[in-house]
């Protein structure tokens, strides 16, 4: 297993600086993934390590050795894109052994290898068919096979699931974390899909604007989130701009946000003006009216919109904010489907508010 090493890595494009000082460490044997929007660099990070790139500043390691002046077949990667990149005029196992026959593998090894590769991609019977035979999960598992038929040192993942139907990309990434564990290989993939992050990763990189904003494991990433932007990309939540009044005790202060006031720790900082976060399934409605109760905050409302989606309830609030307050149910019973109009009180659990610096979203 092989670790992979970018120290201050640049690179731009003509009028667009793709990556700024990108620096990170993924362990060998790790299932890493780069997570942000379009546009963020993170595609062009991994062509970069892959080599299709050279960056303009920086170093790149497999291991202890620089890569830097490598060319990319040479770098012992194993690369599954996008578009599935198939050959169309070859069988699937001639797909497959392309990458061993350009390596002047001899043809038993080349047999015994395909065979075992297909059977991890549980592509067995389907030797002979060609592209246009199969699905677009059977060509994406084509990919996968091909770039691991050649044993890599990595393997490395461009959005590979963006092609395929909604459940067809929930049971291909299950299957390509299944296939990364039972390899044991350094594996670095792309995506903009946060759930699709959330579950195969061991950590994940969240990037914007060619600049990595934080590294974690999943669980610290969604429910310790280090900015706004990353609280905002990855997971459902809500944002509301408020104000810190005067007083409190405790080790707590009272957050004027619009009409409603909400009780959170103090801050470390000091601020007058506060950004209150808090995801939607840790909030709860009660019907009418609810007593104070120590360690949340209670805010009136009425039901704005219900959205159902059978595992799931999504209430939209007004709490005569400028924004209504979401709040998720999982499992829902009938009685929670309330009608438009409908007073309610909404329970924001102290520990569920994070505060953020509303002039440089930073954690507070």
């Amino acid at each position: 297993m092989t670790s992979i090493r970018l120290e201050g890595v640049d690179k731009s494009f003509p009028g667009v600086r793709a990556l700024e000082a990108v620096s990170l460490t993924i362990e060998a044997g790790e299932f890493f993934t780069l997570l942000g929007p379009s546009g963020c660099g993170k595609t062009t990070l991994l062509r970069t390590i892959a080599g299709f790139y050279r960056q303009d500043k920086g170093h790149v390691y497999l291991g202890e050795e620089l890569i830097d002046a490598i060319p990319p077949h040479q770098r012992e990667t194993g690369m599954v894109f996008q578009n599935y990149a198939v050959f169309p005029h070859m069988t699937v196992f001639e797909n497959v052994a392309f990458g061993l026959r350009n390596r002047r593998i001899g043809g038993a090894e080349i047999g015994e290898r395909v065979d075992r590769a297909l059977r991890m991609a549980r592509l067995s019977g389907l030797e002979k068919r060609t592209p246009d035979q199969l699905s677009g999960g059977q060509q994406q598992r084509v990919g996968l096979a091909r770039a691991m038929v050649i044993e890599p040192r990595v393997l490395l993942m461009d959005e590979p699931l963006s092609n395929l139907d909604a459940k067809l990309r929930i049971e291909m990434r299950e299957e390509i974390r299944d296939i990364q564990r039972q390899l044991g290989i350094t594996t670095l993939y792309v995506t903009h899909d946060q759930e699709e992050a959330l579950v195969i990763s061991d950590r994940i990189a969240v990037m914007k604007a060619g600049k990595i904003q934080q590294i974690g494991r999943p669980w610290e990433i969604y429910k310790n989130p280090g900015s706004t932007f990353v609280a905002s990309f990855v997971g459902d939540g809500n944002f509301l701009e408020g104000e810190a009044l005067e007083g409190g005790d405790g080790g707590l202060v009272t957050v004027k946000a619009g009409s409603t006031r909400i009780r959170v720790k103090r801050p470390a900082k000091a601020l007058k003006k506060l950004r209150l976060f808090f995801r939607p399934e840790e909030l709860t409605v009660l019907s009418g009216q609810a007593r104070e109760e120590e360690g949340c905050s209670l805010v009136g409302g009425k039901i704005r919109k219900v959205t159902f989606t059978g595992s799931l309830i999504s209430l939209s609030v007004d709490c005569g904010g400028e924004a209504a307050i979401a709040v998720q149910r999982h499992r829902p019973e009938v009685s929670d489907i309330l009608a438009p109009g409908t007073p309610v009180t909404v329970r924001i659990p102290l520990e569920a508010v994070l505060l953020f610096d509303p002039e440089t979203g930073e954690r507070l």
